[in-house]
C-alpha cells in the first residue's frame, strides 16, 4: 500500500514539474497587447468593395491617410486623436469597402489583441444588416483606425465576433 502511494505522489510531482520549462510555457501562454480605437466612421472614402488594413508606422504616414478619409458633412475635418508615439505604438488604419447601405459598419469589441506565432488577433464587430432588414440606401465605406500596442508580432488578423478572419496586415 506504501509502495502505490509513494508511486502516484512520484507520477503526481514528475507532472506537476512537467510544465516548469518556460519555453514550453511561453509557446503555451498567449502574449496580450493593448488596442485603442481612435476613429470611426461610416464614410470613409473607400472606391471599391475590397476590405484592408493598413499596417501605419509613422505620424507622415497617418497623417496622409487620414488626408483620404472623406470630409465630414458641411467641410469640417474629422476629428481625430492622431496622438500615437509610434516608438511604442503602431496604428492601422481598416476599411470595410464600399457597401451599399447605412447598415455597416467597424467597432472594436476587445481591447486585447492575443498574439500567438508571431500574428496578433484582433477582434472587432463587423456589422452587416440582417437579410431583409430595412436599412437606408446609402452608398458607405466604414473605416476605423487604432492604435495597437508594439509586440512581439509580425502581422494582424482582424476577426469577427463569430471568431471569422476578415483581413489581414503583415509588418511592412
Amino acid at each position: 500500500m506504501k509502495r502505490l502511494l509513494f508511486t502516484m505522489i512520484g507520477v503526481a510531482t514528475i507532472g506537476c514539474a512537467a510544465n516548469t520549462d518556460p519555453a514550453v510555457n511561453s509557446a503555451v501562454d498567449p502574449a496580450q497587447v493593448v488596442v485603442e480605437s481612435l476613429y470611426s466612421s461610416r464614410q470613409c472614402g473607400a472606391a471599391d468593395a475590397t476590405s484592408r488594413a493598413t499596417w501605419v508606422s509613422s505620424s507622415a504616414q497617418l497623417q496622409q491617410i487620414m488626408k483620404g478619409v472623406k470630409r465630414r458633412p458641411f467641410g469640417s475635418e474629422p476629428e481625430v486623436s492622431l496622438n500615437v508615439d509610434f516608438d511604442r505604438h503602431i496604428a492601422v488604419f481598416i476599411e470595410m469597402g464600399q457597401r451599399p447601405t447605412l447598415g455597416y459598419g467597424l467597432v472594436l469589441r476587445d481591447t486585447t489583441a492575443t498574439v500567438v506565432q508571431e500574428s496578433a488577433e484582433i477582434t472587432l464587430e463587423w456589422m452587416t444588416p440582417a437579410r431583409g432588414s430595412m436599412v437606408g440606401q446609402m452608398i458607405t465605406s466604414p473605416c476605423l483606425l487604432l492604435k495597437v500596442e508594439r509586440g512581439n508580432y509580425r502581422a494582424l488578423w482582424f476577426k469577427d465576433t463569430q471568431g471569422q478572419r476578415r483581413v489581414h496586415v503583415s509588418r511592412p
